[in-house]
């Protein structure tokens, strides 16, 4: 499932934007497997020195945003 992200309200968005998020389900060992896909527009110079900070910033987002899906299924489970 891929999709484009029109708008967010992010601090910084006249910096970095996040254009396109995708989830890719795979089966491992009767688990499900989801994994994020981020695709970024940044207008930081220069590249060497903010690409590593990016890619920390997405890599956050990506464990919050599957952290909170992991809660809610197991939340979900419950009821």
């Amino acid at each position: 499932m891929e999709f484009e992200i029109t708008g967010d309200t992010l601090p910084g968005n006249q910096w970095l934007t996040f254009s396109k998020a995708g989830y890719e389900l795979t089966e491992e060992a009767g688990e499900i497997r989801v994994t994020r896909h981020t695709t970024i527009e940044s207008r930081l110079w220069p590249r060497w020195y903010w690409e590593p900070i990016e890619r920390l910033g997405v890599r956050s987002e990506h464990d919050f945003v599957l952290q909170s899906l992991s809660q809610k299924l197991r939340l979900a489970k419950r009821d």
